[in-house]
């Protein structure tokens, strides 16, 4: 059994603390594993009395007290982080044990010191530490890479500097009374530097205190958030465009059925009233203000429609025409606008609304360079041949017939290293409040994905002039249409059955085409004049339905209609839809499809075509049979 028990060598071996003894020599004679680990000693080197008290800057503290205890006869002893106690031998001379208390807590503090150290240095989040005057003691390499400066720059300066930048001083106020009432501050902070130089720091400030709870510190822990404000402004931005766009179709068929009435009612009276008269001019200024109307809505719906539909053939000449009349009113009068548009400029395809996006960006981006001075905005649109030298710079385009796009303004222009940037996402000359830098990315990404080119040109107060190529495309000749024919005696033999849920547009509509020269039967309810056409389904030369109604649709009517009499000429309107356009509506068969408010002139115009249309269709089925 004793032979089993350990021995004290094993014991102190094992022990889970270092502990080594000290001769009267100050040398090191015995040492636990635990203890020679923690100060690099070895067991030859203790074997030997190499190992000198002395040597070791740790434990210098310890002579003292070891030199007293051995000529005091002192057994009991401690420092901080130590436990000493005299061993008296019997044969030997004495000893002092010597037992660490700490050192797993200091290597542990050692550690984790290390690995905050570490952690604090590689951080992408900006960490600053301010004494309690609020001067600068420490700043991570986040800093330099976040502001753009030498960190060694700010150590020692205030907080509050933050160079080449400002800042709101009452954010700064607010941190410090924070501060020191021991509080916690969460906030931003927004820098503002040279133009397009913005940085927005998402900040938690926290107090240090002292055992007494004076503050001694403060830390300041910031992340930029400056890309993901810009996507939340721009997230913001297309929201409100789709606010835009659904309250314009909300409200568009109700607002174009009111300017529908008005218009005809307006025209009506027109012919009623002498044109010499005072009264015959103030109806004219209705008419023009009732067309307003009627373009502002229809600018609205094309700018902020939320479902695209594929290309279609579009000119560019009409799109210039409506883009201006949509910034025009923004502009102040020391711009003027010039236009210089080829009418025989072909087709390209393409999707309305974008190509309105790209006009209205160019266009607003000349106003923001010219607004401090004024100057000229100049927009053309021109036919143009680019052979193989002009396209090998623009890898994926062909050489070919193009329409081009000139926006070009006489404002500040810009210098060759702003040039070189304009078309990179978030960049931005402008103040933050006016753009981010989306407007001539976004235009980039349009062209391109329209198989055009853009070429920007500009130099510093020379203006700035931007060129956009897009591919046109061979447009197949119409047969010629016949000139809408006279209100003669043969059209007065002509019945129309007009329908519209709105009350007061039937009876306009009644007095419109009665006095050009049409019998018309109208009604309010699709069901009931579904049910007057079957009844007498050859008793009428044209059908006229609004889409947006209860019961049936126009296009549900028209379908029922074509089902009885499948060559009976329809006239579709619609004050609003986004599910039809003219080619869907002429897949159901519908020969006309027009957006209200419609004049009279234009009413009887599409009565005129639809009718021509479908004696034309059926002229060709029997010379086919």
């Amino acid at each position: 059994m004793n032979a089993s028990m350990p021995s004290s060598k094993q014991v102190l071996e094992n022990l889970s603390v270092p502990v080594f003894t000290v001769s009267t020599g100050l040398t090191v004679q015995v040492a636990n594993r635990l203890a020679r680990e923690r100060f690099g000693w070895t067991r030859q080197a203790i074997s030997q009395n190499a190992v000198s008290l002395l040597s070791e800057p740790e434990l210098l503290c310890l002579e003292p007290l070891i030199r007293g205890m051995f000529g005091e006869r002192t057994h009991e002893a401690g420092a901080a982080g130590f436990a000493l106690s005299l061993l008296e031998g019997e044969t030997a001379s004495d000893a002092v044990a010597v037992t660490v208390l700490d050192s797993e807590n200091k290597a542990a503090t050692a550690r984790r010191d290390a690995l905050l150290a570490a952690a604090i240095e590689q951080s992408d989040e900006l960490v600053l530490v301010a004494d309690d005057r609020g001067a600068v003691r420490y700043v991570n390499p986040a800093y330099q890479k976040t502001i753009g400066q030498p960190r060694t720059q700010r150590i020692g300066r205030s907080w509050k500097e933050w160079p080449g930048y400002e800042v709101d001083p009452r954010r700064f106020d607010e941190i410090q009374a924070a501060m020191f009432s021991g509080e916690v501050w969460k906030g931003d902070i927004i820098l503002n530097g040279a133009p397009g130089a913005r940085v927005e720091l998402k900040s938690t400030f926290s107090p240090v205190r002292d055992k007494k709870g004076g503050l001694t510190h403060f830390i300041g822990v910031m992340r930029d958030v400056s890309r993901e404000s810009d996507l939340e402004r721009q997230l913001n931005q297309v929201q409100k465009m789709q606010a835009i766009g659904t309250l314009a179709g909300g409200i568009a068929h109700d607002f174009n059925n009111i300017l529908y009435s008005i218009l005809g009612n307006t025209d009506l009276t027109l012919d009623d009233v002498p044109k010499d008269s005072p009264a015959y001019e103030n109806l004219q200024e209705v008419m023009k203000a009732g067309r307003r109307a009627t373009d502002l809505v229809s600018q609205i719906l094309a700018f902020s429609k939320q479902n695209e539909r594929e290309r279609a053939p579009l000119q560019l000449q009409s799109m210039i025409k409506g883009a201006l009349k949509f910034i025009r009113g923004s502009l102040p009068s020391t711009i003027e606008i010039r236009q210089n548009v080829d009418p025989r400029c072909g087709t390209i395809l393409a999707q309305p609304s974008q190509i309105h996006q790209v006009i209205v960006n160019l266009c607003t981006n000349a106003y923001h360079a010219m607004r401090a001075q004024g100057g000229v905005l100049e927009v053309a649109v021109s036919e143009v041949v680019l052979d193989e030298g002009f396209v090998a710079s623009h890898p994926g385009r062909k050489p070919g017939r193009y329409a081009k796009l000139v926006v070009r303004d006489t404002g500040h222009g810009m210098d060759a290293v702003t040039l070189d940037r304009v078309f990179e996402p978030y960049f931005s000359t402008k103040e933050r409040e006016v753009g981010v830098g989306l407007g001539l990315a976004t235009v980039y990404g349009i062209v391109s994905n329209h198989d055009g080119l853009i070429e920007v040109t500009s130099a510093l107060a020379r203006g700035t002039t931007v060129n956009v190529y897009f591919p046109l495309v061979e447009e197949k000749k119409a047969p010629p249409k016949q000139a809408p024919r006279a209100s003669t005696s043969p059209d007065r033999r002509r019945r129309v059955l007009f329908v519209d849920d709105e009350a007061a547009i039937v009876r306009m509509a009644c007095r419109v085409l009665e006095r050009r020269g049409f019998e018309v039967l109208a009604f309010s309810d699709s069901l009931e004049a579904y049910e007057s056409f079957a009844a007498d389904p050859t008793g009428f030369d044209v059908v006229i339905t609004d889409q947006t109604m209860p019961h049936l649709t126009g296009t549900q009517l028209a379908k029922k209609i074509l089902e009885l009499r499948p060559d009976m000429p329809v006239v579709l309107s619609t004050g609003f839809s986004e599910d039809l356009d003219e080619q869907t509506v002429k897949a159901f068969g519908i020969q006309q499809f027009v957006m209200k408010p419609i004049v009279p002139k234009e009413l009887e115009k599409a009565i005129h075509e639809a009718i021509d249309s479908g004696e034309d269709d059926t002229s060709a089925s029997e010379r086919e049979g």
